[in-house]
């Protein structure tokens, strides 16, 4: 059903947002009840690291900056550069 999906949301930490990529079989609201932060985006996230999507049990749509925070987090690299690098 999932297949190589994942799910993600991001976080509000003062000024900061960060990311948390986590499995499908969790749900979005309970991810967030466990972090116990303020959600600002949250939806589905695949192994390229793209975002899209929205959270039905959040009711929180994904934005697209979403997927260059998180490759930004990870790589420590621009979306536009990690996308030159997967061609």
């Amino acid at each position: 059903m999932y297949g190589d999906n994942g799910k993600y949301i991001i976080v509000q930490k003062g000024s900061l947002e960060e990311p948390i990529i986590f499995s499908p079989l969790i749900s979005h609201e309970e991810m967030a009840r466990k972090i116990n932060a303020k959600v600002v985006s949250a939806g589905f996230i695949n192994f390229r690291l793209e975002c899209w999507c929205k959270s039905e049990t959040l009711d929180i749509e994904s934005r697209e900056k979403d997927t260059e925070l998180i490759r930004d987090r990870i790589f420590g690299t621009s979306a536009e550069d990690l996308e030159e690098q997967f061609k």
